[in-house]
């Protein structure tokens, strides 16, 4: 697959809309393509709300990561590598609401290790009858000097 550039995204904005034909030879780029309002930005979601006058391009100053999905209006959308590190979407005309996830495989199989171990724990506590010995450590004996 052709990765995506072009030399007029700003690398410290999050991201900007470009014309979906900006990427074809000898286009230059309309002066108002649409507007992106930031909802959110943090290390695991971005989540946007656009409004394009024609079908453009989402271009995200983030390094592109297989493991980013991406939705617009709730609906799964490809992520293209874009500028050889960042990352683009698919926009179609219109007012549309953009969210993209980063979703570790690592820290998925960790979270289900995590849960699989509290269920076991909690088993383990109701088939014995009785709280396991690490639960007396959580009681704490107080006695008071007078």
């Amino acid at each position: 697959e052709k990765v995506l550039y072009n030399a007029n995204h700003e690398v410290n904005e999050i991201a900007s809309l470009f014309d979906s034909r900006l990427y074809e030879p000898n286009f230059s780029q309309p002066a108002d393509i649409g507007t992106v309002e930031l909802q959110k930005n943090t290390n695991h979601t971005i989540v946007l709300n656009t409004s394009c006058a024609e079908n453009a391009y989402l271009v995200i100053s983030s390094t592109f990561d297989s493991n980013w999905k991406a939705t617009v209006d709730g609906q799964p959308v490809p992520i293209k590598l874009t500028n050889l590190f960042m990352q683009s979407l698919e926009i179609p005309q219109g007012k549309h609401h953009v969210e993209m996830h980063y979703i570790s495989p690592a820290f998925e199989l960790g979270r289900k290790i995590s849960l699989a171990a509290l269920i076991i724990f909690l088993c383990a506590a109701v088939l014995t009858g009785s709280p396991p010995k690490c639960f007396s450590l959580l009681r704490r004996k107080t006695t008071a000097k007078l």
